[in-house]
Formats: C-alpha cells, structure tokens, sequence
C-alpha cells in the first residue's frame, strides 16, 4: 500500500496501471488515502477536546 501511495506521487505511469489491478485492491486503496486525510483532523480534534477538559 504504500509502495502504491510513493509511486502514485511521482510516476504517471504507474497511475495508469492502477487500473489493471482488481476492484478490491482500488477500493482499499481509497479507504486507505482517506485514512491518511483524516488522521490530521483528528488528532487536531484530539488535541481541542483534550484543552477543553483541562
């Protein structure tokens, strides 16, 4: 997964054969990148509430 995340970066390439690769595979590797973009917001979140308590 995240040798596809690197690749994916720099390489046009290898976006293009993304597509070859089954359903299941481009699927998880969405809920992955959402993952990765959610995890800033949450710890922000986090980090607020934590503040608020105390």
């Amino acid at each position: 997964m995240w040798k596809r995340l690197l690749r994916s970066l720099y390489s046009p390439i290898h976006i293009a054969r993304f597509r070859f690769h089954p359903i299941g595979k481009a699927i998880g590797y969405v809920f992955f990148l959402s993952l990765i973009a959610t995890l800033p917001i949450a710890i922000y979140f986090i980090i607020t509430v934590d503040e608020q308590i105390y």
